[in-house]
């Protein structure tokens, strides 16, 4: 919370505020100042037992009333989404706890919102904790002479540019369908942003954020997540520990929360051999307070090897691509994990 003294050097202090909760302080200056964003830890309400917020009725009763007094919906921008984050958030992140499981469904619904609902229905049944999607615009994301990094005997386009925008026509709309569509079949939403745009929207309707590995030197970009103050998830492909740590490091200043980290290796698909698993043990000792997952690019075989030993090594976050059948052409089918490898893990 601000201090007064803070607020007056800045000169955002008014004495006639009276403060009554973090976020009605937060409120006020959005109202009167119109701040896109004040330091404010408001998801450290879920840590006391008897606060306001671990009370979905007490949580509507009190937004109504900020609601009446301020004319902003405060169930809808904040304590609707914080339910999640209090249910889920102590098992994401607990290190003695089962691995949490994200179905990386990507853009494996080829466009299809109908078909985006059937993946996270089969997550949902193979055991998955969660649903995720990518968020992206191809034009934000690359040029359009940019090489493909796939199998291509798999994947047979050869431009970036081409292959994003051959999935990239889901709007915010579309994702709070989901994410609604996720809410009612208990499981939870996710997706990652590639751009600030994606940032903004998808951030009422996500509990925490994922950041893709391309992302982990886009210092303004790690530092614009870390302003939303949710936990976060980092991957780590191809980055030095120098560069893993200059990210930890940045997103620390900003943000309440240690990040997790994802090992990851950006090969698509990875064999066996290169998958490094390794690495989860030397990033657990390099980066003792932080939680360690592993996100997989190998294709699964009957024992989901490559996985089970990830979480063998101390990886509490598990990631992998998610289809409906592993033999459709395209580049996330053919190394992703289906229903019954779900179950099976």
């Amino acid at each position: 919370m601000f201090r007064k003294e803070t607020l007056m050097n800045i000169g955002l202090y008014d004495e006639s505020f009276f403060v009554q909760e973090e976020v009605e302080l937060r409120l006020r200056y959005l109202k009167k100042y119109s701040i896109d964003r004040l330091q404010i830890p408001l998801y450290r309400y879920r840590r006391h037992e008897n606060n306001i917020t671990n009370d979905e009725a007490r949580m509507k009763l009190y937004a109504n009333k900020i609601k009446k007094k301020h004319n902003i919906d405060l169930w809808n921008l904040f304590f609707r989404n914080m339910s999640l984050l209090i249910d889920k958030s102590k098992f994401v992140f607990n290190k003695e706890s089962n691995p949490y499981i994200i179905a990386e469904i990507g853009v494996n619904h080829e466009g299809s919102l109908d078909k985006a609902k059937e993946l996270i229905e089969l997550a949902k049944e193979g055991g998955a904790n969660a649903a995720k999607f990518q968020s992206y615009k191809a034009s934000t994301l690359a040029s359009k002479d940019s090489p493909s990094y796939w199998d291509t005997t798999k994947e047979p386009t050869k431009s970036q540019y081409s292959l994003f925008k051959k999935y990239d026509s889901f709007n915010a709309k579309d994702y709070e369908n989901l994410a609604e569509f996720c809410k009612d079949k208990s499981i939870d939403f996710l997706s990652t942003p590639f751009d600030d745009y994606s940032i903004e929207f998808l951030n009422p309707i996500v509990p925490f954020f994922k950041i893709a590995s391309a992302d982990i030197t886009n210092i303004p970009f790690l530092k614009k997540i870390a302003l939303t103050n949710k936990p976060i998830i980092l991957s780590t492909g191809a980055a030095t520990l120098y560069e893993i740590e200059i990210a930890l490091n940045t997103i620390k200043s900003i943000n309440n929360y240690d990040a997790a980290i994802m090992h990851c290796i950006l090969s698509y698909p990875t064999v066996d051999q290169d998958a490094n698993l390794s690495m989860i043990k030397s990033l657990k000792k390099v980066f003792p307070e932080n939680n360690i997952g592993y996100s997989d690019h190998t294709i699964p075989d009957e024992n989901m090897t490559s996985v089970v030993l990830a979480y063998i090594l101390g990886a509490n976050i598990i990631e992998k691509h998610f289809t409906h059948d592993k033999n459709l052409p395209g580049n996330d089918h053919y190394h992703a994990m289906d229903v019954n490898d779900l179950k099976r893990l």
